[in-house]
């Protein structure tokens, strides 16, 4: 699998664990969208982390039909990772481009990749709410898909 997106290049090398590992080349100067860079503070450690407590505690919450403690739980701990990630941050956009999380999150800042992204996180708390397991996979399958990130800026 050989994309172009902006001024990064990835080859994909081999197979590791559930997703394939990436090589990156990027020229000296990045040129990264707003979007992109929005998309970005996802692959930031600490956001990413509390992403995934606040996502699984609000899940499971869902899970046990306690809507109002999953937004006022599992939201608050979302929320602080994005407080987190922008206030004190070591990495800018570019560095954490150049990660193997920052192309992930590049992947879903094409428009094919941000549909499955967006489609998956309606999907997947919804399939929890009902206790719907096939529901729940055909969202994770949904959110895998997305990162093909297929757009016309790939070859």
């Amino acid at each position: 699998m050989l994309g172009r997106h902006r001024n990064f290049q990835w080859i994909a090398r081999n197979q590791q664990m559930s997703g394939l590992s990436f090589e990156i080349k990027t020229s000296e100067s990045v040129q990264l969208t707003k979007f992109q860079k929005l998309m970005l503070i996802n692959a930031q450690p600490i956001k990413f982390w509390l992403n995934l407590a606040g996502g699984f505690i609000a899940l499971y919450l869902l899970w046990e039909h306690e809507i109002i403690k999953a937004i006022l739980i599992g939201g608050p701990i979302i929320f602080a990772g994005t407080f987190l990630a922008n206030k004190y941050s070591r990495l800018n956009e570019e560095e954490i481009a150049k990660t193997k999380m920052g192309i992930i999150f590049l992947q879903y800042s094409t428009k094919f990749g941000f549909a499955c992204y967006l489609t998956s996180h309606v999907i997947i708390p919804l399939s929890i709410w009902y206790h719907n397991l096939i529901l729940t996979a055909i969202g994770v399958v949904v959110l895998i898909v997305g990162l093909a990130g297929w757009s016309s800026t790939n070859a």
